[in-house]
């Protein structure tokens, strides 16, 4: 079965496209107790039987709301009215310590925005996360090989300059931004590179890097190295992985914490 909106980020996650009749049944009857129509990409994404597992797969143990929980989940201790009906919003999803919320605005759009609340579910505002809900999906599923992959190394407090932004799109496919353009992606070699930039909320830029092949990521690097600012100084949290022993193979930078000043001391 092809998708409208969601087959690149279900090949990408290495599902097939099993709709269940279940999920069908259940998502009439929220439509009929809330009295909507859910856009056509909500309703596509959640049709499928490996749609809540995929996005909890795909996070920080974030929790994603089963169908019968969309809009507010039966546990959630909360005496702010009904964001569906007081707001025009769909929270699908929580944090994993509750710090924040995200929610598909119900505007009549088939592919809704996706907003964030890091203020329970009647903030004073909702601010903007993704695009669509079809682009939340394929980043969620798209970021984690950079979190978790044996060839994953990262970098610290490197907040990508306009050249760099320009050199990486012209020397990578750009994905979508999420979080008000605060997060980059780009991605080489068919999918087996991919650059993920990031402002953290707590200050600063993360630079994650990933590839499939050890030569991938030496070369993924390099470019970083040669035509941007980026990828000075990476590390890898895992000591004994593929990341690890590339980068210690690979020359040091004057930035990296390994290199040797002349007068012997570190750079």
């Amino acid at each position: 079965m092809d998708l409208q909106y969601h087959q690149q980020a279900l090949q990408l996650a290495g599902h097939s496209a099993a709709v269940s009749a279940a999920a069908v049944a259940a998502l009439d009857e929220l439509e009929t107790r809330h009295d909507i129509t859910l856009p056509a990409s909500v309703r596509e994404w959640y049709s499928l039987a490996s749609a809540v597992e995929i996005l909890r797969r795909y996070s920080n143990d974030d929790r994603p709301y089963r169908i019968e929980e969309l809009g507010r989940p039966a546990d959630e201790e909360s005496d702010c009215p009904d964001p569906v009906a007081s707001q025009g919003l769909l929270p699908f999803m929580v944090e994993n310590q509750g710090v924040c919320y995200w929610a598909v605005r119900l505007d009549g759009s088939a592919d809704p925005e996706v907003l964030v609340s890091f203020e329970d579910l009647d903030p004073d505002s909702w601010l903007p996360h993704a695009r669509s809900f079809s682009e939340f999906v394929l980043t969620q599923i798209w970021d984690r090989p950079t979190g978790d992959g044996n060839r994953h190394v990262h970098s610290k407090g490197e907040q990508p300059t306009p050249a760099d932004l320009t050199a990486l799109g012209e020397l990578f496919e750009r994905l979508p931004s999420t979080a008000n353009s605060t997060t980059h992606r780009f991605v080489g070699a068919a999918g087996d590179q991919r650059i993920t930039l990031i402002e953290e909320m707590w200050g600063g830029w993360a630079c994650y890097l990933w590839a499939a092949t050890d030569q991938l990521l030496r070369e993924l690097i390099t470019t970083l190295r040669t035509r941007t600012s980026l990828a000075q100084a990476l590390r890898s949290y895992d000591d004994q992985s593929a990341g690890a022993r590339l980068l210690a193979a690979l020359p040091t930078t004057a930035s990296d914490p390994r290199h040797v000043s002349s007068t012997g001391g570190l750079g």
